[in-house]
């Protein structure tokens, strides 16, 4: 945002035209932005994106030329497209921290469990990135075909840890909050 006499403008001071002119072009309707939790998450991005907020090395890689081909008015049908098992990781990551806690006084997180009233307490972010990791490949290997020998396959083309990172960077500003980025 734009200081001005050492203030911050408020929203109603912002020309929001202006900054989102660049991704005028995008055409939500891709099924790139699919309607889940991760569909969300690329709107925000290509947005960023567009209007320069956010860095393409905070966008997981393997999502990148799909984010270029909608930004250029293109199908993403064209591009990778992601597999229903890999979607199936990403939504689960989504759903998790939808239900976490953050301890800002305690320097921890916790994370309710989606099946009961569990609640399970990390102090650090690796112990908590594990745990996103964890969820993320029980949601892919649960979503994983039949057929053992293409399961097999396929398990060796994920990468759930940066899958979890692209997830985390929406909640970049409750990590610097807890001290662990």
């Amino acid at each position: 945002m734009a200081i001005t006499n050492n203030r911050k403008q408020g929203p109603e001071n912002i020309d929001f035209s202006t900054i989102l002119a660049p991704a005028a072009g995008i055409d939500f309707s891709d099924k790139f932005f699919q309607a889940s939790g991760i569909g969300r998450t690329r709107i925000k991005n290509s947005i960023g994106i567009a209007a320069g907020l956010i860095a393409r090395a905070k966008i997981k890689q393997t999502d990148l030329p799909s984010y270029d081909a909608v930004m250029s008015g293109k199908s993403s049908d064209a591009e990778r497209q992601e597999t229903a098992w890999e979607a199936a990781a990403e939504d689960a990551v989504a759903n998790a921290l939808d239900r976490v806690q953050w301890n800002y006084d305690v320097n921890s997180v916790s994370l309710v469990s989606d099946q009961s009233d569990d609640v399970q307490t990390f102090p650090n972010f690796k112990s908590f990135l594990e745990k996103l990791v964890e969820i993320a490949q029980t949601a892919y290997d649960n979503a994983l075909p039949i057929d053992e020998e293409f399961a097999t396959q396929q398990a060796e083309a994920i990468d759930t840890p940066e899958l979890v990172r692209a997830a985390l960077n929406d909640f970049e500003p409750n990590l610097i909050q807890l001290g662990w980025v």
